[in-house]
């Protein structure tokens, strides 16, 4: 018998035993306080385990939103920095400087959009940038046709 099945019963036992005793003997009122007791542990100990299983459950839950969260947010940063960069080169930067720009840009984007996400997961400095320059590649990349690697061609004999 799993031991939450054996605990429930126990409870149960319990509860019923001063309802179907008919007179209460000095060994029934002593094992009654035992068995009050070890209900009581049974249930503290059933609570505990029921308490720590949904702080788990809710902490990976609000993880992954604040996670998806943080990558929506890095996607459209990286889109902005992207739609920048010919603003920039217009001003005058050169297109070193007007990338670099662009890209503080998606970041301050990231961190004005979802400051929550970010007091969760307390990216490292300088990370934020690098995953909005990562993201601008792969959306640059995404724009670009494939690239086929082929086998050298060998040499006939």
């Amino acid at each position: 018998m799993p031991p939450f099945l054996f605990a429930i019963t126990l409870m149960l036992a319990a509860v019923a035993a001063p309802a179907v005793a008919a007179e209460p003997s000095a060994l029934s009122l002593g094992l009654s306080s035992v068995i009050d007791w070890a209900a009581a542990a049974i249930a503290t100990a059933v609570a505990g385990f029921v308490a720590a299983g949904l702080k788990r459950l809710f902490g990976v839950t609000m993880e992954a939103r604040h996670r998806d969260a943080l990558h929506s947010a890095l996607l459209t940063g990286a889109s902005l920095a992207l739609s920048m960069v010919a603003e920039f080169v217009a001003q005058g930067l050169t297109p070193a400087d007007a990338r670099a720009a662009a890209l503080e840009s998606g970041v301050d984007y990231v961190r004005e959009s979802v400051p929550d996400a970010l007091k969760a997961l307390k990216p490292a400095d300088g990370l934020l940038l690098d995953m909005v320059r990562a993201k601008a590649t792969q959306l640059e990349l995404a724009g670009r046709p494939a690239l086929v690697l082929e086998a050298p061609a060998q040499p006939k004999r």
